[in-house]
């Protein structure tokens, strides 16, 4: 064979081994290229994942940081109100006793006032509920006089004061007055306008004086009554203006004080040294000596007023509050008035005098 043969044959067996190899390639890289494709997708959706999870996990962390922050202050709230329940737990615990008295005498005043509304009503019915089994309690004028012993007896004693089918109207003037722990005393001065059987209406006049104690705790019973109805209706004015003549005083009310205290008689306003108004006055002078009082307050605790006649002398006791710039005065007080009636009928109060106790 030719050389020239030989040499095309070969160049033959190259082209078909080089097509062979190229037609291989060409399949391997199409295949390579497509794998390529799809892990490049793959790649490119795990990448986006990827930074899914990352956003979810920056939102987790901000999450707990503002839960633990949160967290972290709750603790202290916690720890705040913990040491404020501790404290109130001690201060209660502390002061039980304390707190238990306060609201048995609270519980005191409330049965108190109802005890004054009874009376001011004529609620028989309601006052004798509210007696102890052993009260005592003493009558000066009515069918049966003198003292009493017993929720029966006294029951009955009271009961003359409201003989009557009807209470029309009735005024009072009442003092509650915290006598110890264990007792409280009211004053009550009460008019009375009754209709009777005939059909008229009959006027009384009433001084009460009543002692409540606590039977148990919480629970306050009338222990002591006594009923002064010996008043006629001038003795009860007197008695009235007994009252307000102090508290025209307080609230510097003039023409209330010229009205009660000067008269046909000699008056006079006296003021022991230890009070900052201490002095020995006419009414005209104590007036013009209010206009320098800075404070005049009164509580009244408990007033008694007896009758003789056409004369009435009483006794108030009070807590008071006097000052004159920074002379002041804080303490019980003790008051002694003097009326009579006067020739037009009218009373005048030509003595009050003022104590301290």
């Amino acid at each position: 064979m030719k050389p020239t043969q030989i040499g095309m044959i070969l160049f033959i067996i190259i082209l078909i081994v080089v097509a062979a190899v190229g037609v291989y390639l060409n399949s391997e890289i199409s295949t390579l290229s497509s794998s390529y494709n799809s892990i490049a997708s793959k790649y490119n959706s795990l990448k986006s994942e990827v930074s899914g999870v990352v956003n979810s996990y920056n939102d987790i962390k901000s999450n707990y940081t503002t839960l633990s922050s949160n967290y972290a202050a709750l603790v202290s709230y916690f720890s705040k109100l913990e040491s404020y329940y501790e404290g109130l737990n001690k201060s209660f615990y502390g002061n039980k006793s304390l707190l238990l008295s306060e609201l048995n005498m609270e519980a005191g005043y409330a049965t108190a006032y109802q005890t004054l509304e009874y009376l001011a009503s004529s609620n028989a019915k309601g006052i004798a509920s509210m007696f102890c089994p052993n009260i005592n309690g003493f009558i000066s004028v009515g069918k049966l006089n003198g003292s009493f012993t017993g929720s029966t007896n006294v029951g009955k004693m009271f009961s003359q004061i409201f003989a009557y089918p009807i209470v029309r109207a009735f005024l009072c003037c009442g003092a509650v007055y915290n006598m110890s722990p264990n007792a409280i005393m009211i004053s009550a001065l009460v008019k009375y306008c009754n209709v009777n059987t005939t059909g008229g209406t009959t006027f009384i006049y009433v001084l009460y004086h009543v002692t409540l104690s606590d039977s148990s705790m919480f629970t306050w019973k009338i222990s002591n009554i006594d009923v002064y109805n010996y008043l006629n209706s001038i003795q009860y004015q007197m008695a009235l203006d007994g009252i307000t003549y102090p508290h025209a005083m307080c609230s510097k009310d003039t023409p209330v004080i010229s009205e009660l205290g000067i008269g046909e008689f000699p008056s006079y306003i006296l003021v022991c040294s230890k009070l900052p108004i201490a002095g020995n006055y006419s009414v005209p002078n104590f007036e013009n000596e209010l206009k320098n009082v800075t404070a005049f307050n009164l509580e009244v605790q408990y007033y008694n007023f007896t009758a003789v006649g056409n004369s009435l002398s009483g006794i108030i006791y009070a807590h008071a509050e006097i000052a004159i710039g920074n002379n002041t005065f804080c303490g019980e007080v003790k008051i002694m008035e003097h009326a009579k009636i006067q020739a037009n009928g009218l009373p005048e109060i030509y003595s009050i005098c003022f104590y301290t106790m």
